[in-house]
């Protein structure tokens, strides 16, 4: 009746499948929870800290700004709200061309077919990240790459998936033009990362 997911290089907290049983006992139908760092480190990526529990109703800013809900390292749902929007698409995430972009894919699926999404903080998993500044630059052009992916396939048309697009190319924009004033160098390689990434995922929502 009820899916968990996680990913590889996620440890859960021995409570986790706890915190979601008794927001499902309470009638929930899709929850997400914290993703914490495994490591101390300053490399993290798809973090997600908030102690505050909320509720994602599906208004235009959190459909737009949807990646912000939770990460497909940490969800669960009934299976029936799962079979309901397709589960996850096999046409992007990692291991496909089109980038990382399965987790917010699927959160904006959940709100538009009209099911809320509990954000719990008890439900805590911790995330392995990168161990290089490449390889974080690599993630952060996949995600760029898979969330435009994500955004003008599923969602071009609508002011929801248009603001979205706007917001993912103008943030490496921003970023870029700071760190050259600023001559933040890291800063400077990880926004034309993502600034790339984010040009890709449009290519390929047009081209695939």
């Amino acid at each position: 009746r009820w899916l968990a997911f996680t990913d590889p290089d996620i440890v859960v907290d021995p409570q986790w499948l706890a915190a979601f049983a008794a927001n499902f006992a309470a009638g929930e139908i899709c929850q997400t929870g914290r993703i914490l760092e495994l490591h101390a480190a300053d490399l993290q990526t798809s973090l997600r800290t908030s102690t505050e529990r909320r509720r994602f109703t599906g208004t235009l800013w959190q459909r737009a700004t949807v990646w912000k809900i939770g990460g497909a390292g940490n969800v669960a749902c009934t299976r029936a709200a799962y079979e309901a929007i397709g589960g996850f698409m096999e046409d992007v995430g990692p291991g496909t061309p089109n980038g990382v972009g399965e987790d917010p894919d699927f959160f904006y699926r959940m709100l538009q077919s009209g099911v809320p999404i509990l954000y719990e903080p008890a439900a805590i998993v911790h995330h392995d990240h990168a161990e290089n500044f490449e390889q974080f630059l690599q993630k952060k052009r996949g995600y760029f790459k898979g969330g435009v992916y994500f955004a003008a396939r599923r969602a071009f048309f609508t002011p929801a998936g248009q603001l979205a697009l706007a917001l993912r190319f103008g943030y490496p924009a921003a970023m870029l033009l700071g760190s050259l004033l600023t001559f933040r160098v890291r800063r400077l390689r990880q926004a034309w990362q993502e600034w790339l990434g984010a040009w890709s995922g449009l290519w390929r929502a047009i081209v695939a």
